[in-house]
């Protein structure tokens, strides 16, 4: 017979020719059943899937993506879940949490009201003192920053007699504390005089100038806010200083580093040029030189005194003419 003729080798490529049968003998019956039985149930699908022409690969491709398409899907709807549950609890949370400022907040505002009810308080007497006559301005000046003064004192010292306050010559002096103006009280006639002859070598008459303490604000009889250098001075001497406009300011002693609030002695001062600034003032020359009360125990220091006042007057003149020049 032919099919027993074949060797196995032969009988195998037939059977894989598709090939079982030769004239109605089977080939290879044990060649047949191995593959079957050593094939796994996944081979067979995967031959299966060769038979019917599909891709293996793109079916595993279709499938990642399908499994990928399906965790965004669920992923975007548990997003929108949340969304929607916050959405809902945003407008409860507001009705039912009051804003609650922070210390620093707090702490900012209370500082911002403070300051406007101080600055509307400063306005509120800055008005005030406007009202008032100059009589009534020096008397009040005198009840609020001379109570530790005799009558004699205050009197000397916040003088109302001039009835037109407007003068181009203000001569300033720190107000003295008790102690020191009770010791000083016996030489204040000597000092005066002194004055008069120092305003005579001037060719100025006492009615042509004023004199005025230095007030110095205290928190006990005023108001104040601000920081620059005129905030430490008194509403009131500021009241005094708009009516009177003057044109220079003679300031004696250490009324100069009080008034332009500097940290400098008497010396240095004298020998630079200083200016008083002011919003409501504009700039007024200021000439720094000894006291009248001073140059009584110093009598060589009235010589530089005299320098001073003549430099003042001259600070004037200037002024004179760029009017007369305009």
């Amino acid at each position: 017979m032919i099919a027993d003729s074949l060797n196995p080798i032969q009988q195998q490529l037939l059977t894989e020719l598709g090939i079982n049968y030769l004239w109605g003998r089977s080939l290879a019956p044990n060649l047949q059943r191995v593959p079957t039985q050593s094939v796994p149930k996944s081979s067979a699908q995967a031959l299966a899937a060769v038979d019917v022409g599909v891709d293996t690969v793109q079916v595993a491709t279709q499938a990642a993506e399908a499994a990928s398409a399906e965790s965004a899907q669920a992923a975007a709807e548990t997003a929108r879940k949340m969304l929607q549950q916050a959405r809902h609890r945003l407008p409860e949370l507001a009705k039912s949490s009051p804003v609650v400022a922070t210390p620093a907040v707090a702490s900012a505002r209370t500082a911002s009201e403070g300051a406007t009810q101080a600055q509307a308080a400063v306005s509120s007497a800055e008005l005030s003192l406007q009202e008032l006559s100059w009589q009534a301005l020096m008397s009040y000046a005198a009840e609020c920053y001379g109570s530790a003064l005799s009558e004699a004192s205050r009197a000397a010292i916040f003088s109302a007699e001039a009835q037109e306050p407007k003068a181009d010559w203000l001569f300033i002096e720190q107000l003295p504390s008790t102690s020191s103006y009770h010791q000083a009280e016996a030489a204040s006639v000597d000092a005066d005089r002194l004055f008069e002859a120092m305003l005579s070598a001037l060719a100025l008459q006492r009615h042509e100038v004023q004199r005025l303490p230095l007030l110095v604000y205290d928190a006990a009889h005023e108001p104040r806010t601000g920081k620059d250098p005129a905030s430490a001075l008194s509403l009131i001497f500021i009241e005094q200083l708009k009516r009177i406009r003057p044109r220079c300011i003679v300031a004696f002693g250490d009324a100069a580093a009080a008034l332009l609030a500097v940290d400098s002695g008497l010396l240095a001062l004298r020998r630079q040029e200083l200016v008083f600034e002011h919003p409501a003032l504009g700039s007024i020359p200021v000439v720094a030189t000894f006291s009248p009360q001073y140059l009584l125990l110093h009598s060589s220091e009235k010589a530089q005194s005299w320098q001073d006042l003549k430099r003042a007057r001259r600070l004037i003149r200037a002024q004179d003419e760029c009017q007369s020049a305009s």
